[in-house]
Order: C-alpha cells, then structure tokens, then sequence
C-alpha cells in the first residue's frame, strides 16, 4: 500500500492540474470544496478560482474590506441587522478572493437597514472591483419578493449592488428574469424603477466594452437618439456613431460658412444646390465630434455646384482635420458611377475631398476599388486622371508617412468627345512615382498598370515593408510594358502576395521572370487575359516554368479565367518544382478532358492541402474524386463540382478503402445532390466518402445554402448534404 505521505503528494498533483481540479470541484458540494481549501496552503491556492468562481451573497465580498459587514444588533424584539459598508478601500484581503469572480449575483440576507452606501459609491466609482467579472443576474425568487401591489419592483440597495460591482470586463447584466418553462412569468417579474433604471443605463454606457456591445447591436439612427437623451449618454456614445462618418458634408456643416445651400429660382424647376466650403476655420464646434472619426467615405448629396474649394484647400493644408482618423476609403458605386464613355473616372470634387481630410494618422487609403466575387470588375472601376493623382499623392507623401495600405488607380484620360474618353496607362514622367520612397511603412499596394516602368518598379522596389502589390490593367491599353526589367537581388524584400489582374501575358511573364520578385512570393493570383499577346509569353504553360526555374517559393497559386485545355509533358516536370500548398483553377469554359488536366496537375503536387476547382457546366464522378484524393496524402480542404448522383453507378468493388493512409480530416464542399430514394443513397455516397480516409473524418459542406439542379429542374438545398454528413457521423462511431 502507498504511505500516507504519498498519497498527500498524489492528491496535491492531482489538484495542480486545473483540468482535473475542475472536474473534482464541480462534482462535490461547493462547502467541501471549501473544507479542501482549509486543509494545506497548497490546495487553498488550486481550489480557490473554483470556488470563487461564482458569488451569490453580496455580503460574502463585503466582509473582506475592513469596515464592511453585517452587525446585529440585540434588542428586546427581534435583532436589528444593518448592513455597513465600507467607508475606505482596503482590498488587501478582498484582492485575494476578487480576480477569481467570474459571476455574481446581488443577493444578501435580509437586514432592515444599509449604511455608508453614498461613501462606498464614491469610493469604487473609478475602480473595477472584481476585475474579471462577466456576469451579474439578478436571482430567482419566489412570487411575493419585489411586491408592491401588483408591481414587483427591483429595489435601490439591489441597484446599488450591481453598480458598485460593475466592471469593464463585464459582458452579461441579467436584471430582468429568466424564462420558467414555456412562459415569461409576468407577475414576479422584477421591474425597475425609472431612476433607477436610468443610473445603472448611465454607468453601463460609462463603460466602453458595454458601450461597444450595446451600440454596434442597434441601428446607428438609434444610437443617434440614445445620444439626445442626456449629456451623460451624448459623451458615452459619442464615440461609437462618429467612428464612422459616411457623407462628407456632415462634416463639413459643423463648421460655420459650410454647408449645402439651396436656391429654388424657379418654382418649375428643380432647386439649384451648391455646395459652399467654408473660406475660414472655426473648429469649435467641429472639435466636439473630430477626435473620434477613424474611417471616413468622402461621398455627398448631389450638388449642382462646389463653392469655395481653394480658399478651404488653403485653410486645411498645414492642419489634421480629423486627427484620429485611420481609413478614407471610395464608396462602393453602381456600375453608372464616374461614367464617361469608357473609362469611369473619380473626378476633382472626391478627390479635393480625399485632400481636404488626408491626416498624419491615416493608415488605409482606399481609392481603388473592392473585389465582387472572383473577379474584379474592371469595367467599373474608379481610375484617377494623372493630374489628380499627382496633385493628391504629393500632400499624401507629405501627410501621411505612416499610410499602410494603398489603394489607387491612376491612367491618362483623354477626351475624344463631350461625353467619351479614352484611357492610357503610359505617361511622360516615369520619375513622379520616386516620391514612392518615403511611405516605408507601406505594406499594401493597389496600384494601375502605369506602375508597370522600370523606373516606377525600381522605386517600389526599395520599399521596406511592402508584402503584397496588386497591378490591374484594362482592355482600354493593351501597352506592354516593363520589357527588360533588372533587379538587384535586394529587391522587393518583403514582397509575398501579388495579383496580376487583365494583365496581357507579356506583362505577366516579364515580371514572374524577375527573380527578386517571384522568389519570395507566398501567393500569386493571376487573371487570364481575354486575348492572346504577341511575344514571348501566350499562356500558363509559360509562366510555371519560370517560377521553377526562379526557385519561388509560392505555396498558394490562384489562377481566373483559365484556359487550359491541355498540359504539355514538358511543364508538368516545372509544376512538380513549385512547393504549391492551395491551388484554385477556375476555367472559363467547359474543358472536354477536364478531369486528365487537373490530375495531371494534382499529381505533380504531393503537398497540396487545399484545392479549388470551378468548371462551369462539368462535374467530378466519385470515382474521379477518390484519384484526386489518393494522389494527395495531405488533402484536408476540397472544392469541386460533384456529380453525387454517380453514387447509383457504385458497384460493390468500389468500396475498397483507399491506399493513401492520410492521417489528415477532409471537408468536401460542393453543391451536394441525392437521387430516390434519398435516404439510401446518403447511406450509400457517406460509405463511400468515408472509404477515402479511412483512419480520418470527411465532413461535407455546402458551397451554396442552395442551387439550381438543371437537370430535376428546381432548386436544391442543404438536406441532402446534412443527410450525408448524419451518415458519416453514424459511421465513424460504429
């Protein structure tokens, strides 16, 4: 038998595992856990956050603070009981105890009299005293407690209760009542008293987690008339519906001679509206609300007329309007926005905006455009005339050296009509992007083709920080550029993330072939080009050979638009060079030999952990899906059309378990479909899925919650593929 003494040890391990220690704790009766915690000094400090974890008696917090406490006293009737509280704060005791208190419930023992609360109060106002707690709830009491009549009513000493122990890591406040089977039991409901209710309101929006939660959850018109009610609220939810400011004249209106004006001349016609900037700067007001902006979107009413745009420009070039703000992004805009002939242009009047509120604090300038699905729609994107970038980038190189990420579109317009214009991304003046140099704390950039020049490439070369750089061109200007590009080998040295989008292959090729940088590069996304190039590069199969031979690095390779319809033997040999870990082929077509040229890529990538393949109007058999998933050991995430309904075509030997003994779970996401009877074949498709890791699990999930099947003819939703994965489940625990 094990002496005594080692059983002590055994059991002080045993407890100084938390996991352990908790499984114990919860299952024995919370004052044994307290006997434990008398039993050595060890086990005191193991079994306390279990303990502590919960608190339903206010006065068992209060008689750790000197001063605090319940006192009897005797009397010829009944004993008189008065709850002290404390006059002074000293926690050293209580600091032992409160960092464990996770939730709390404001009960106490019934006494007929408080005192000191307005001391207290004052005292714990700028303090957390329980520094951890997620939870006050208000506790279940029979139907007589709170009554007063016929309204049951939460008292002032329970209010002040909670507000004393409220904290900022507060994230429950249950002050209403929990739900008692299948009804709200209205008559005990414990209904607050409006002032009441109204001061423990104003110390929850003191608190600016609380205030976060409560305002990001309702519209900001309501936030807006939250602000209205008092002055207290006003400066607590001031912050949140100013963080964001989405129209630039809101702005702009705070400061005096600033505004829209509108001029009805002819009761006929529709009112003449002019925007009038203010020609001096009295900040008073506009100082309330400034300091709290953080993202910005310069859009505006429509105006017939800018007043006032130098004198304002003027005013605010040497100042930060706005001296928090983070983010000036473009409003996203239908496809008619900016639209003259060709090119949908930004014009002056968003761009003196951008100006106008460009900060020393800015991080995020967003002026290029977001991506809609797989692809961009280049056919709508806001791209910037030369001259308006040039004059916005020089008070940007100025402002702004802390800017992280750039989004900008810049091209040469040319007006060949009233209302059609041309665009060009070749320019006279390579050197203007030299000023490039000085945003070294730039990580992102979104940039034209117009960057595509040696000199404009050997600036951004230099850049220290900048990991990913995405170059869009246009069917507008099909010019090739960067023919012969040098780099040094320093060049581009944090670069891992580049998307070549409507680039032509000459384009492509030149830079892929530029080893400082491809070398480093983590992912690459390109968009086929719609039309073939003269020259040296005409497709795929030219550009994987060369980051081969480039010893790139990439492990994430995402090409648009492809249209392969064959692998040459030759370039299967540079595919099985690149250390490729996710590959996303999207075809623009219906490839006839769809299934060889993709298992002709896979096996070449034994690394492969995530593959995604889109062929519009061609779906994989199962039999298809199970050679994929055998040639790739670490497979862990598939995407693919599936035909699901070849699970009828199934014969007995196709049930063999697959050779690869991956150790690795794999999610299958498709648009999952199951022929009659249904139920059989999910038994049917789930045994097969399964076979394909054997020792492992196959979780389907859905691409779509729901999808046209063409050829039942109506749409399909996510039973069966909760069907498929019920099946599965029941699989792997038999």
């Amino acid at each position: 038998m094990l002496s005594q003494v080692h059983t002590d040890r055994a059991v002080l391990r045993v407890f100084g595992i938390p996991e352990l220690a908790h499984l114990i704790c919860s299952v024995i009766q919370r004052y044994d856990n307290v006997s434990l915690m008398q039993t050595c000094h060890q086990l005191f400090h193991n079994i306390l956050p279990f303990v502590w974890e919960q608190v339903d008696q206010a006065d068992a917090l209060i008689s750790m603070i000197p001063g605090g406490g319940t006192v009897t006293h005797n009397s010829d009737l009944l004993p008189y009981v008065v709850m002290q509280l404390p006059s002074c704060l000293d926690l050293t005791r209580f600091n032992v105890y409160a960092p464990y208190v996770k939730r709390f419930s404001p009960s106490t023992p019934y006494v007929d009299e408080y005192a000191g609360w307005e001391s207290f109060l004052s005292c714990v106002r700028s303090i957390d005293l329980l520094p951890n707690l997620e939870t006050i709830y208000l506790p279940v009491r029979d139907h007589n407690e709170y009554s007063y009549g016929d309204v049951k009513a939460i008292d002032t000493d329970c209010v002040n209760w909670v507000t004393a122990f409220l904290s900022s890591s507060l994230r429950t406040l249950q002050l209403g009542y929990r739900k008692q089977g299948p009804y709200w039991n209205n008559r005990g409901a414990p209904w607050m008293d409006f002032i009441h209710a109204e001061r423990t309101a104003l110390r929850v929006f003191g608190i600016p987690e609380l205030a976060h939660l409560i305002c990001g959850t309702i519209p900001r018109y309501d936030n807006v008339s939250l602000m209205q009610t008092c002055r207290q609220l006003f400066h607590n939810i001031l912050p949140f519906v100013w963080e964001r400011v989405d129209q630039a004249d809101t702005l702009v209106s705070l400061i005096p001679g600033g505004g829209v004006v509108t001029y009805n001349l002819n009761p006929d016609l529709l009112p003449y509206m002019v925007m009038q900037l203010p020609s001096r700067l009295d900040l008073t007001r506009f100082n309330i609300y400034a300091p709290y902006v953080k993202r910005f979107s310069p859009s505006t009413p429509y105006v017939d007329e800018y007043a006032g745009w130098e004198s304002f420009l003027s005013c605010v070039r040497s100042i930060d309007l706005l001296p928090n703000l983070e983010t000036i992004y473009l409003p996203v805009r239908d496809h008619n926005e900016y639209s003259y002939g060709d090119v949908k242009a930004i014009d002056t009047d968003c761009v003196n905006w951008v100006t106008a509120f460009l900060s020393s604090s800015l991080r995020t300038l967003q002026l290029g455009y977001w991506k809609q699905g797989p692809y961009w729609n280049n056919r709508g994107a806001p791209w910037m005339d030369f001259s308006l970038f040039d004059s916005l980038m020089a008070v940007v190189f100025q402002k702004c050296s802390g800017l992280r990420s750039l989004s900008i579109l810049p091209v040469s317009i040319r007006h060949d009509g009233p209302r059609s214009q041309r665009g060009s991304f070749s320019r006279d003046v390579p050197q203007a992007y030299s000023n490039f140099l000085q945003l070294k704390n730039l990580s992102s950039l979104r940039v034209s083709s117009a960057i595509l020049n040696l000199e404009a490439l050997a600036a951004l070369s230099v850049l220290p920080s900048l990991e990913a750089l995405c170059i869009h061109g246009s069917g507008f200007d099909r010019h090739i550029s960067c023919e012969g590009l040098e780099l040094p080998t320093e060049a581009f040295p944090a670069l891992k993330h580049l998307e070549l989008i409507a680039q032509d292959w000459e384009n492509i090729g030149n830079l892929c072939n530029a080893k400082p940088i491809v070398f480093g590069l983590h992912s690459l996304t390109i968009e086929y080009p719609s039309h073939q190039s003269e020259g040296r590069y005409h497709g795929l199969h030219d550009i994987i050979p060369l980051l081969a031979a480039n010893n790139s690095s990439i492990a994430n390779l995402v090409v648009h638009g492809l249209r392969y319809t064959s692998v040459p033997p030759n370039i299967l040999q540079s595919w099985g060079q690149l250390p490729l870990i996710s590959l996303h082929l999207e075809w623009s077509f219906d490839p006839e030999q769809a299934f060889s040229i993709v298992y002709s890529i896979v096996s070449c990538l034994p690394l492969l952990e995530v593959l995604k393949l889109s062929i519009p109007y061609c779906a994989f058999d199962l039999r298809e899906l199970r050679t994929i998933v055998e040639h790739l050991p670490r497979l862990r995430h598939l995407w693919a059309p599936l035909e699901s309904s070849s699970v009828t075509e199934l014969v007995e030997g196709d049930f063999t378990p697959c050779r690869s003994r991956s150790d690795v779970n794999l999610c299958l996401e498709s648009n999952f479909y199951l022929p009659s009877p249904q139920k059989e074949n999910a038994e049917r498709l789930a045994r097969y899925l399964s076979i394909l890791r054997p020792t492992t699990t196959v979780i389907c999930k859905s691409y779509q919650k729901s999808f046209y099947h063409r050829a039942v003819g109506y749409c399909i939703d996510e039973g069966p593929k909760d069907m498929i994965n019920a099946e599965l489940s029941r699989l792997r625990l038999n």
